[in-house]
Formats: structure tokens, sequence, C-alpha cells
């Protein structure tokens, strides 16, 4: 009887820990699955662009030619040779005003054909990260595109993102929208 009893226990034991291990009741244990990854546009902060003054803090005389060799990039870009580009909400077609500023842009990279640039598209603060990021790319996608049609290299060009990230009026009206939803070029190379 004793040897019984020994069994039993032995049986016992063992089917609460296959419950334990296993589950009871026809339950399925849960896997839990590691979703695929959302695309989405990358964003990078590249050197050039982490210590930004304001822009524009020194403008050339006009109808004086400037040796740029002379000049960092710093003071490149704040005299403002290469002008932004807006765009309208939600929107990152070209419009004619803003066509006239590439072709201005594009007069003034043809006469300097050794500067490169990184072509900046920007958004306002409203829509989620990864729309405005996506937007921010098409936005600077069709400045580059506009500015390839009109002769610049694609070589000298390439195109960043910064989405609502890094706005030039920290304002939360159509103002201040109206200011962040650009193209910005920076020169990056003379």
């Amino acid at each position: 009887m004793l040897m019984k009893g020994k069994g039993l226990i032995s049986l016992g034991i063992g089917v609460l820990v296959t419950l334990l291990l296993f589950g009871c009741g026809g339950k399925k244990a849960k896997t839990i699955e590691t979703p695929p990854p959302v695309p989405t546009v990358e964003k990078q902060t590249p050197k050039e662009t982490i210590k930004r003054k304001p822009a524009a803090v020194i403008k050339p005389i006009k109808g004086k030619e400037v040796d740029i060799s002379t000049l960092s990039m710093d003071e490149l870009n704040e005299m403002g040779f290469l002008k932004d580009i807006h765009f309208d909400f939600d929107k990152y077609n070209i419009k004619p005003e803003e066509a006239r500023i590439l072709e201005e842009n594009a007069r003034w990279l043809k006469a300097h054909p050794t500067v490169k640039i990184i072509i900046e598209g920007h958004c306002d603060e409203r829509g989620t990260n990864e729309y405005n990021l996506a937007l921010g790319e098409k936005r600077a996608r069709a400045a580059y595109n506009y500015l390839v049609a009109l002769g610049i290299d694609p070589s000298r060009m390439k195109i960043i993102s910064y989405g609502e990230e890094m706005p030039i009026d920290p304002g939360h009206n159509e103002i201040a929208w109206a200011k962040n939803r650009r193209a910005h070029f920076l020169i990056v190379a003379k």
C-alpha cells in the first residue's frame, strides 16, 4: 500500500507540473510577435546644421560681387545667397512665385559651380512626426528636381527632411506655420 501511495503522489506532482508548464483548460499560450518596423524617413542631423545662427545676419551688398572663398560656411549661409521657398499647407508642389526663387538660386549655383548644398524639407507642427518627415522629404525632393531641371548637377545636392523638428518660427498660428513650411538651402562645400 505504501508503494501505491508513493505512485499516486508522483502522478499528482507530474500532473501539477504539467498543468503549470503548459496551462490548462485548452487555453493556448499567447506568443508575442514583434511587429514589422514602420517605414519612415530617416531623421538625420548633419554636423553642418547643428549650430545654426539666425539666417540673413549679414547681407551682401547689391551689385557687388563677393569672393565666397574668403567666407566661412556660416558666413556664406548667413549672407542669404540662396533663398528658402515656401509651401501651402499639406502640399509640396512648387508655386510660380517660389519657382522664381528657385531660378535665382539656380543662377547663383551656376555662377559658383563648386558649391554643394543640402536641401532641407520642413513642415509646420500639424500632423504626426512620421507624416511630417515624409512631407518634408517630398518638399526637399520637389526643390531638388526643379533645380535639376534647371541644369544643376544632382551630385552637388543632397536632401534631408526635418519634418516639424526645426521650426524657424516657434509660434502656434498660421503666420508661424506658413514660415515653417519650407525648403531651406544650406551650403556645405564651396
